[in-house]
């Protein structure tokens, strides 16, 4: 382990952030989540579980600007795979903008939608077969994290997946590097660096969430300095 965990409070987290700020940074997101090839890798997990008596469900949770989302519908409607996504957020802002991107994608109408949520205080809708986050974990504290892994667990009929990033030296440089090279934004040039300070090792994600209640986990690493962690949903969660 590179050294201990340090979560701080992100820029991008504060209620008083400017919208213009926020959609810099949600459009630069983007861009790393497409560098990292997220959609690509919870893409791959879905569509292990593609249907043909019904469509199938999938809830982004923590969803930002809905990048992650837009890319696994477009994918599912060029491969003939039946889906629909909702993503969610607290954040109006980032849901708005989410929205804005979406209604450039006529085609997806039906298949794609955007709502607000919040993931530690409200109930989690219990109709969806596959629950996910991505670059979420990281924000919260221990307890919060058992807390929310758990609602999933408990909400999704199939599978729930979360990608997030490992703190690691490696990882700590590379986002100290390209959050300075992809953009000028101050609130990225903050939040990268302290988001690797703030994530889990794939061993500390998995130990919260088998106190979730998550049996037969699986969690391996993936480019760049991220981690993917699943389990089925095949088992009671414990009262």
């Amino acid at each position: 382990m590179w050294t201990s965990r340090l979560r701080q409070p992100e820029v991008m987290d504060q209620p008083g952030l400017l919208p213009q700020a926020h959609h810099v940074a949600l459009r630069v997101l983007q861009r790393v989540n497409w560098l990292s090839r997220t959609p690509t890798v919870i893409w791959k997990e879905i569509a292990r579980h593609a249907r043909t008596d019904r469509p199938l469900r999938v809830l982004d949770l923590a969803c930002g600007g809905g990048d992650v989302a837009l890319q696994i519908s477009r994918r599912a409607l060029h491969e003939g795979i039946s889906l629909s996504v909702t993503g969610a957020d607290m954040s109006e802002t980032a849901i708005g903008f989410a929205r804005e991107q979406a209604a450039r994608h006529p085609e997806l109408k039906g298949r794609l939608e955007y709502v607000t949520l919040d993931v530690l205080r409200d109930p989690f809708p219990a109709d969806f077969d596959i629950i996910y986050c991505t670059l979420f974990l990281h924000h919260l504290d221990e307890p919060e994290v058992v807390h929310v892994l758990r609602k999933m667990h408990e909400a999704a009929r199939v599978s729930v997946l979360v990608d997030d990033l490992r703190r690691t030296g490696l990882g700590y440089a590379m986002a100290w590097v390209v959050s300075r090279t992809l953009t000028r934004s101050p609130v990225v040039r903050v939040d990268g660096p302290i988001s690797v300070r703030g994530a889990f090792t794939i061993k500390e994600a998995v130990t919260l969430a088998q106190q979730a209640g998550w049996e037969g986990v699986e969690a391996h690493s993936h480019w760049p300095q991220r981690f993917l962690m699943r389990c089925s949903r095949d088992n009671p969660v414990p009262a």
